[in-house]
């Protein structure tokens, strides 16, 4: 699989869609953002595109770009000497908070 199919042409303009949304973001918001978008490939692998191999190679090919790009990330995180604070409770009140918004959406969903 070449790499115009795992980032094709439409995503490369003067900045790629994908650096553009995390030059807005936190450090922690990219993690999240890059780690999302790897998972959602790797999920969804032979969904999308159907069941044939080349299919399924091509939605690994965009996980695995996904995960190279977040681990790049870290790297240079590393560095210039940056590091994650993130605590135990802010992560359980994301969760929490994130548990109530998905109570409310199943709800909206089942009225």
């Amino acid at each position: 699989m070449d790499n115009e199919s795992v980032n094709p042409q439409h995503y490369k303009k003067a900045i790629q869609t994908c650096d553009a949304i995390m030059s807005q973001q936190t450090h922690e918001e990219n993690i999240g953002y890059l780690k999302g978008a790897g998972l959602k490939h790797l999920f969804r692998f032979g969904e999308k595109h159907g069941t044939s191999i080349d299919s399924i190679i091509m939605d690994l090919e965009k996980c695995l770009w996904y995960l190279k790009k977040l681990l790049n990330y870290l790297k240079a995180l590393k560095e210039d000497g940056n590091d994650i604070n993130q605590t135990q409770e802010n992560v359980t009140n994301l969760f929490k908070e994130k548990e109530w918004r998905m109570d409310i959406y199943i709800y909206r969903l089942s009225s």
